[in-house]
């Protein structure tokens, strides 16, 4: 070998880079998480992190693969969002056609 040129083994060992760790370097990604188990996963996150604050509608609104890992986003609904709407069991029935009540007879 001409003095001028140095080998791969020798510009990874004046790097400090081990056998091993090249091994690593080299050796084929692990599966990724699948994409439905990643959008699972963060909507689970958002309704437990933000549990206290009642979220409703839970949804997502991107996911995104960046550098082998899935970015997602995910929407929500807060209480203040939709602040004249009742929540009561009778809501259903306030939908129901209204009667007039009958004037009193003499």
């Amino acid at each position: 070998m001409s003095k001028g040129k140095t080998t791969e083994l020798e510009k990874r060992q004046s790097l400090g880079v081990r056998d091993d760790e090249e091994e690593l370097m080299n050796a084929p990604m692990q599966s990724r998480v699948d994409v439905k188990e990643a959008v699972r996963a963060a909507k689970t996150f958002v309704a437990d992190i933000l549990s206290a604050e009642k979220v409703t509608n839970i949804g997502l609104e991107e996911v995104r693969l960046d550098d082998d890992q899935w970015l997602v986003t995910v929407g929500f609904s807060r209480p203040w969002d939709y602040p004249n709407q009742r929540t009561s069991p009778l809501d259903p029935l306030r939908m129901l056609p209204h009667t007039a009540p009958m004037p009193d007879r003499d």
